[in-house]
């Protein structure tokens, strides 16, 4: 029986082992099926070879785990994962290859395939990392493909000079947009700005635009205007895009002079089929008018400007929607209130605080807190506008606090700032805190959607102070 049972194990080693074979050998057939696929730009086809050579290579995985032939089979696997999109999952079995195996060409893929996931990742530390020693290797088209990631890895971190000595000798005309934007990134405008001429003439779409054109604009914004122009000038562009160009050009603007990044915004809604970013450019459009608005007669320009963006649908819709009520209730109460209105001095107060924190109108603001101190003198809280008046207008602070001493020497308000009792002050606070509160009641409403059923009533106070309600 013996030799019997010696035979069998035999045959059954045997029969492992060709199946363990055919595992492998199948899993690369396939993986080579489905590369000449890619090359030949068969999407489909590569995939569905990517798809059963991940199926043939997770058996040599699981049933063979210690073989010689398992790295293999993990980096058939890693990059079937890539091509559907799960670099995330690939990333810990190429690093088991790195970590197990002993074949320099294994490795090698290995370390190819790290850096191009990490730079789907956007981490271009982790590209560097893994591409710098593959970027010097003796396999010149590996080499070619690493040193392009690893140059845009160095363009995305700010290294310019780097890229572009690493961007130097590849002759791929795929890799220009990132040259425009190391040219840009290092102070070489002209440059930039001729390469990014001949990518518009020849209609590059590999190019990322928002990096070249913000690029340009750290060290030219005029310039990036004038690309921008070019680039939005190309029939092809889709209104969406186009508008996304003028909306991104603009933004650039806004802190350097806020009315030419208004003529950018507008240019950006002049398309209404644009409506994504046509209404996001009018709301930051209606944000720098909101900040040159002196006068509620004033907003009625910012109401024109954000009204079409209510239909922009989104996000964007509802933000239109909301800051457009709270400028309306703003206007409602600053044409009602009256020095006759009751705790008018409150109201102004919680009017004021809207304009600048609501709406962030500035200079709105700053004449309600100085409507509160001339039409409401004996106000408690008037030295609190005061001291909001100095902070909006820092350039004529000393006055407001000169102010604030001889009129109000014994404002609650002044003695905290010069360390002394807080008890008057806290409760200054309380009570203007608790009729903001008191604005917010609940009154049965009958009605046959529910008799008994609860509905808040809102004042103007209450609505200008959304982020302060009390919960439901």
């Amino acid at each position: 029986m013996k030799p019997k049972r010696w035979l069998v194990a035999g045959l059954l080693l045997l029969s492992t082992g060709c199946v363990y074979y055919n595992g492998m050998y199948n899993a690369n057939r396939l993986a080579n099926k489905a590369e000449k696929a890619e090359r030949e730009d068969r999407t489909f086809d590569a995939r569905s070879y990517w798809a059963q050579a991940e199926v043939k290579a997770d058996s040599v995985i699981s049933r063979h785990p210690t073989s010689g032939w398992v790295d293999d089979a993990l980096l058939i696997k890693s990059k079937a994962l890539i091509v559907r999109g799960s670099c995330p999952e690939a990333i810990p079995y190429l690093e088991q290859v790195l970590f197990s195996s002993t074949d320099s060409d294994l490795v090698e893929q290995a370390n190819l395939l790290l850096g191009g996931c990490y730079a789907e990742l956007d981490q271009p530390e982790a590209v560097i990392r893994y591409l710098e020693a593959v970027s010097a290797g003796t396999n010149p088209e590996r080499s070619a493909a690493a040193r392009a990631l690893y140059g845009s890895a160095l363009t995305r971190l700010g290294r310019y000079q780097e890229a572009l000595d690493v961007f130097s000798d590849l002759d791929d005309r795929q890799l220009d947009g990132e040259r425009a934007v190391a040219l840009a990134g290092s102070g070489r405008i002209g440059a930039a700005d001729d390469l990014a001429d001949s990518l518009i003439a020849r209609r590059d779409t590999f190019v990322v635009w928002d990096s070249v054109l913000a690029a340009v604009a750290r060290h030219d914004l005029p310039t990036a205007t004038e690309l921008t122009d070019q680039l939005v000038a190309q029939d092809s562009i889709l209104p969406e895009t186009r508008a996304k160009y003028y909306l991104d050009d603009g933004r650039r603007w806004v802190a350097v002079d806020p009315a030419r990044a208004i003529e950018r915004f507008k240019l950006a809604t002049e398309d209404s089929t644009a409506r994504r970013n046509g209404g996001t450019a009018r709301i930051e459009w209606a944000v720098i008018e909101l900040s040159w608005v002196k006068t509620s007669e004033e907003l009625v320009v910012v109401l024109s400007v954000l009204e079409p963006a209510t239909r922009s649908g989104g996000a964007d819709a509802l933000r239109a929607r909301r800051l457009m009520e709270t400028i309306q209730r703003v206007r409602s109460t600053a044409d009602t209130l009256t020095k006759e209105s009751p705790n008018g001095d409150i109201e102004q107060f919680l009017l004021a605080e809207a304009a600048r924190d609501s709406l962030g109108a500035p200079q709105l603001a700053h004449s309600f807190f100085r409507r509160l101190t001339q039409d409401w003198p004996e106000s408690p809280y008037a030295p609190k506008a005061l001291l909001a008046m100095a902070t909006l207008d820092a350039a004529n602070a000393i006055v407001y606090r000169q102010y604030l001493l001889y009129a109000y020497p014994d404002s609650p308000y002044l003695s905290y700032l010069a360390g002394g009792d807080t008890d008057s002050l806290r409760g200054l606070e309380d009570s203007l805190q608790a009729y903001a509160f008191s604005k917010v009641v609940r009154q049965v409403q009958p009605g046959r959607r529910g008799q008994g059923r609860l509905r808040r009533v809102r004042s103007d106070a209450d609505d200008l102070l959304l982020e302060d309600e009390p919960p439901e």
